[in-house]
């Protein structure tokens, strides 16, 4: 492979173009009403079906910034504890037993506002959560 094909292979606007084609795929396929899509939500609409999905995206990309981003000790912001393919896979409820919590418990409120579980680890005390409020 030469120089230039590398050189292209890592352009920003071929990574870019192949991001967001991934990401329509990931969007298409979430709010279909079948079993890979939003079934547990009969009741919405198309709209906010759209909606729901556009932030459980957002949401998920952000995580997945995070656990890559390190602190000034070198520790991932988010920890595999937190996030991770198994973790996703294990849960049956992903989206409420963690991302809400993480999101809604912990990112947004000060730490000695929590409700007690949200204050210990992983998500509180010797945490890079103890001081992170979005």
């Amino acid at each position: 492979m030469s120089l230039d094909a590398i050189i292209e292979a890592f352009s920003v606007d071929k990574v870019t173009k192949e991001f967001y084609k991934g990401i329509v795929q990931l969007y298409n396929t979430l709010i279909k009403d079948d079993k890979n899509g939003i079934q547990k939500y009969p009741d919405m609409d198309k709209k906010d079906k759209g909606e729901f999905g556009v932030r459980l995206l957002g949401r998920l990309l952000f995580c997945w910034f995070l656990k890559k981003k390190k602190d000034g000790n070198n520790t991932a912001i988010i920890t595999d504890q937190l996030l991770s393919s198994r973790i996703v896979e294990q849960d049956n409820d992903f989206l409420h037993e963690l991302l809400e919590p993480l999101f809604f418990q912990v990112l947004n409120t000060p730490i000695e506002e929590r409700i007690d579980i949200y204050k210990q680890e992983p998500w509180g005390k010797n945490t890079i959560f103890e001081w992170w409020i979005i």
